[in-house]
C-alpha cells in the first residue's frame, strides 16, 4: 500500500485532481481495524484495471468509514434480499484481500443493481424496479448510510469484482453497466460523506 497514489475527483468544471495515499487517509486514525485494512489492500489491488472512476469512489468510500470512525459493528443493511452470494463467500473469508469469486461479470451486474435498489430509501427507488434509475433529490439516507464491515464496504466490493471480471474481458462487456453502478455508489457515498 505505500506509495500507492489515488485520484480524487474534485471539480467536474476544472477536471482538477488531487493525488492521495489511500493508506494515509486512515493514518490518523488510532487503530484501523482489519476489515478496512483488508478492503484497502483489495481494492487498491486493481486500480490501474479500474481506472480513475473507481479511484474516486473508493476515496469517497474511505472517507465516508473515516468520517464514520471506522467502526467495526455487525449491523448490515435491513435487507440481504437479492445480495450477490459473493458477498457472503468474501465475508465467510474473513474479507481476504487475495480472494476471488468464481461468478461472472453478467451475473454480479445483475445481483448488484437487484440489491442496490432493494436497499435504497423508498423514496429513492422511482418507478423502475430494475434500480437503474433511482432518484436522487431527497435527503433521508438513514437506509443506505451503513457503515464498518457489513455496509457500504460490501457494496464497493460487489463492485470491485464486478470491475475486474467486465474490465478483464476482450469484448469489454458489461462496462458501461457497472460505471453507471459506480457513479450511482460514489454520488451516495459523497452525500453521505457531505
Amino acid at each position: 500500500m505505500p506509495g500507492e497514489r489515488l485520484f480524487l475527483f474534485l471539480s467536474e468544471t476544472f477536471d482538477l485532481y488531487i493525488h492521495i495515499v489511500l493508506s494515509d487517509v486512515f493514518k490518523t486514525e488510532k487503530k484501523v481495524p482489519t476489515w478496512a485494512e483488508n478492503c484497502v489492500t483489495l481494492f487498491s489491488s486493481k486500480k490501474d484495471l479500474l481506472g480513475d472512476a473507481w479511484a474516486t469512489g473508493m476515496s469517497v468510500w474511505a472517507e465516508y468509514e473515516k468520517i464514520r470512525g471506522l467502526q467495526s459493528k455487525r449491523k448490515g443493511f435491513a435487507t440481504t434480499s437479492g445480495r450477490p452470494g459473493l458477498v457472503r463467500d468474501w465475508i465467510q473469508r474473513a474479507r481476504k484481500p487475495t480472494w476471488a469469486p468464481a461468478t461472472s461479470g453478467t451475473a454480479i451486474g445483475e445481483s448488484f443493481w437487484t440489491w442496490w435498489h432493494a436497499i435504497q430509501p423508498e423514496w429513492r427507488r422511482g418507478k423502475g424496479g430494475n434500480g437503474r434509475d433511482m432518484v436522487r433529490d431527497g435527503n433521508d439516507w438513514t437506509a443506505v448510510d451503513v457503515n464498518g464491515p457489513n455496509g457500504l464496504s460490501t457494496v464497493m466490493a460487489v463492485l470491485f469484482f464486478w470491475g475486474v471480471d467486465v474490465r478483464s474481458r476482450r469484448d469489454h462487456k458489461g462496462i458501461a453497466d457497472w460505471a453507471r453502478g459506480l457513479g450511482d455508489v460514489t454520488f451516495v457515498l459523497q452525500k453521505l460523506a457531505g
